[in-house]
């Protein structure tokens, strides 16, 4: 298994065209491996490293989080423990955040092969 790792930052006002973006929802996590190429991060061998990628950009974006004081009550620390946990097991995980400007960021790990669908690697 390796991991591919996401990310978007962009007006919230785009979650209202949910349909123009998913034209076959439900949307799944796992989905996200058809995007087209030029919408993909780094590929991960080792789930370490996407944890410290995810990590990166989660301190990135963490001086523009809309709600830091409810986001420091959960803190990156306790995320990266649930997604190392998670992506032993086969998990996917995802985050997202409000951030200042009415934005959004959303990091995502997504496993590869997936468990729960039967898609191709996009990295091949």
């Amino acid at each position: 298994m390796h991991v591919h790792g996401f990310t978007w930052t962009g007006p919230g006002a785009d979650l209202d065209k949910f349909g123009e973006r998913y034209p076959a929802p439900p949307q799944r996590l796992c989905d996200w491996l058809l995007r087209p190429r030029r919408r993909q991060d780094p590929v991960f061998a080792d789930p370490a490293a996407a944890l410290d990628w995810a990590a990166r950009w989660y301190r990135e974006v963490e001086p523009r989080m809309l709600l830091r004081e409810q986001e420091a009550k959960i803190g990156l620390d306790f995320r990266l423990a649930n997604a190392a946990e998670g992506l032993a097991d086969g998990r996917d995980t995802h985050w997202t955040f409000w951030l200042t400007n009415t934005r959004i960021a959303t990091i995502s790990l997504v496993c590869c092969p997936h468990r729960d669908a039967d898609h191709p690697c996009p990295a091949r």
